[in-house]
């Protein structure tokens, strides 16, 4: 959802997040929910959600990310994250993530990351 012109305060009630439609398959057992986008500055919110087994490759990130994990857990080369973790990933950090037995979290980018090969 782009609200970059919003400027009023709004409300995404669960029936619109359970839509299969509403999620965008960002690689084998992983899908993103985006609650809030702003375009012109890269700023992002939404609930991630890994499939047991599932991970996202080595990756930079351009501008800050704030994770809470909501139930499972994820895991990267600094460590393990159980339900209620917070993690925080600053500019410019490089990780992988991957969670075993699946998990879900609330996920805010200042930018998008960027994929190392």
């Amino acid at each position: 959802m782009n609200h970059a012109s919003n400027t009023s305060p709004f409300c995404i009630l669960p029936s619109t997040t359970q839509p299969i439609e509403s999620w965008q398959v960002l690689g084998e057992g992983v899908k993103l929910r985006m609650l809030y986008q702003d375009v012109q500055s890269g700023y992002q919110v939404g609930i991630i959600h890994y499939e047991p087994g599932a991970s996202v490759p080595m990756h930079e990130h351009v501008g800050d990310e704030h994770i809470y994990v909501l139930s499972g857990s994820q895991q990267d080369e600094r460590g393990s994250y159980p339900a209620g973790s917070y993690v925080y990933n600053p500019q410019g950090s490089k990780h992988s993530v991957k969670s075993p037995d699946g998990c879900s979290a609330l996920i805010h980018w200042h930018k998008p990351v960027r994929f190392i090969d």
